[in-house]
């Protein structure tokens, strides 16, 4: 009877340890994708934009017929 509580509490164990490391795994994976998508984000941020001028005609092929 012993032997097999203590069995079954180091399976117990043993499974609760198996499960903390694939949750820390998980976490480090997600703040590391969090931080690439981050540092993308803020790259883009920073470049300028290249929009068309509103007041050039040349550039609004939608007008012309």
């Amino acid at each position: 009877m012993n032997h097999t509580l203590v069995a079954s509490f180091s399976f117990a164990l043993l499974v609760v340890i198996a499960l903390l490391v694939r949750e820390v795994r998980f976490r480090r994976s997600l703040q590391k994708l969090l931080h690439r998508l981050l540092s993308f984000w803020r790259f883009d941020a920073h470049e300028p934009t290249s929009t068309p001028c509103r007041g050039d005609p040349a550039d609004r092929s939608g007008d012309r017929l």
